[in-house]
């Protein structure tokens, strides 16, 4: 592994940009070096023709297990209020999906407070069990079936996202879910 300065520590104006931080980050937690450029690693930012909410949306259709931790809530990836008469945007087998996500800092608040009046119905139709917990991270992880998506948030939200079947990542995003999620509250 390359040495590089913990990128949870450095502010966001700070070389490197959020795709090297978040590769940084997942190799330092894993011990390993990723096979970025490869086609067991896709890597997205902010300003790629394909940016990390569209990497995130093409990694979860036909999903059966969605567990994760989120920062941050980002408004492309929920549902969408219906016009009169039309049904929620979802997925055709979104019934079949076992979705639990632990809200952490921004995303937790946000839910707990006004704006969760209006997420709440949103969330209705969706199978999924929230869950809040203490702390914050620029860091989201989800378990995908068997992949691992970890995404880099900043103050203009989602910057990088990195989708991957490797195993010592997700060795390490299952522990840390698991961490979360024995912390965690129902909501």
């Amino acid at each position: 592994m390359v040495e590089r300065d913990d990128p949870s520590t450095q502010s966001e104006g700070d070389d490197p940009i959020p795709r090297d931080r978040l590769v940084a980050l997942v190799e330092r937690a894993t011990g390993s070096r990723l096979p970025v450029g490869t086609d067991r690693v896709m890597l997205s930012t902010r300003g790629d023709d394909v940016g990390p909410p569209a990497l995130v949306s093409e990694a979860l259709p036909r999903t059966g297990s969605v567990v994760g931790v989120v920062p941050q809530l980002v408004p492309s990836l929920l549902p969408r209020t219906p016009e009169a008469g039309a049904a929620l945007d979802s997925p055709p087998d979104v019934d079949a999906i076992d979705a639990r996500i632990v809200l952490v800092g921004t995303a937790r608040d946000r839910f707990r407070g006004p704006a969760g009046a209006a997420l709440r119905p949103l969330l209705t139709e969706w199978p999924v069990d929230l869950h809040v917990a203490p702390g914050d991270s620029p860091v989201g992880i989800l378990l995908v079936d068997d992949r691992v998506i970890v995404g880099w948030f900043d103050t203009e939200g989602l910057a990088a996202v990195l989708v991957t079947d490797e195993a010592a990542v997700r060795e390490w995003a299952v522990g840390s879910v698991q961490r979360y999620l024995a912390a965690a509250d129902p909501l």
